[in-house]
């Protein structure tokens, strides 16, 4: 510990006792790779950070700090609607779409910032979230539908440990040693400047998408899918989860099955009205499978 108090002091640093690890979760995301979510505390903050397994040894580490986990989770629900009404939009887009960034949200700290793309990559929506502090930047991206996952478990940290002291935040020289590494380029500020860039673009002018555009606190999306008031919502709850079904219009018609637990939305399927049948019909046609065969493994177990 004297030790590492010198340090600081030789590199003109406060002196920040090691953290403790006091949960910690791992998601696999098949193709992509293993993700290590820690939550840590100290004497003066607790925050969680996301790691990639095959980056390890690097020790690169995306930290979100505690008391800006609510407006976290809030951005990653814009991430996740926007990903609805793209979807329901998709199949009407006269004009093929082109592979780029679609739509951008943001947040900052005191220390950091942190943005939040949504890419598509032939059809596929993917996520890229950024954290850059101290001109470094580290990536995570995934497919959207894998997002999922992560809210679930920062919800986890976020209702077993919230925050303790309502400053989590972490000062920027906490972060400075890791500059030192000279195995990871540094981005400078002349390499990104998001604020010169060129406003959004609409969905309806999604084919003309930049794959670089101002992705300011302020943007929004301009349209929003109509929820069908005849026939209404129904819903059903199984223990703490409740799952909604919904008639959604956009450019077409959609059934919107939504699952809910703990007042957040975790994941959600649009089926075109036109398929509802062909689902429904499979759905009964598994269910028959199924009770017949576990009548016949029932029957079997009889002497």
């Amino acid at each position: 510990m004297e030790d590492q108090k010198r340090v600081a002091l030789v590199e003109n640093e406060p002196y920040h006792p090691n953290s403790e690890d006091i949960a910690h979760k791992q998601i696999s995301v098949p193709g992509i790779g293993i993700y290590h979510l820690i939550l840590k505390q100290d004497t003066n903050s607790r925050y969680f950070v996301i790691k990639n397994i095959k980056q390890f040894a690097r020790n690169n580490q995306f930290i979100v700090p505690m008391d800006h986990c609510d407006e976290f989770l809030a951005k990653l629900d814009e991430v996740f609607k926007f990903g609805d009404l793209y979807s329901s939009q998709a199949s009407t887009m006269t004009v093929p779409k082109a592979n780029g960034i679609v739509f951008t949200v943001s947040m900052y700290t005191d220390s950091s910032r942190y943005y939040f793309d949504v890419i598509d990559k032939d059809g596929l929506l993917n996520l890229k979230m950024s954290y850059v502090y101290d001109y470094q930047r580290e990536n995570i991206i995934i497919d959207l539908a894998s997002a999922v996952a992560f809210v679930e478990v920062i919800e986890m940290f976020q209702h077993d440990y919230p925050s303790h002291t309502v400053t989590d935040d972490l000062p920027t020289t906490r972060n400075r040693r890791f500059e030192k590494r000279k195995d990871y380029p540094i981005n400078r500020p002349s390499l990104i400047d998001r604020k010169s860039a060129p406003p959004p673009k609409r969905l309806d002018e999604i084919h003309n998408v930049r794959n670089n555009f101002d992705d300011s606190a302020e943007r929004k999306t301009t349209q929003t899918l109509k929820v069908c008031s005849n026939p209404g919502p129904c819903e059903f709850t199984d223990n703490e989860k409740k799952y909604m079904f919904e008639i959604v219009e956009g450019d077409n018609t959609f059934m919107r099955i939504t699952e809910v637990f703990g007042g957040s939305k975790r994941s959600t399927l649009l089926i075109n009205i036109e398929c509802l049948k062909k689902f429904t019909n499979i759905i009964a046609d598994m269910n028959e499978q199924f009770s017949a065969a576990r009548s016949a493994k029932s029957t079997a177990k009889k002497p």
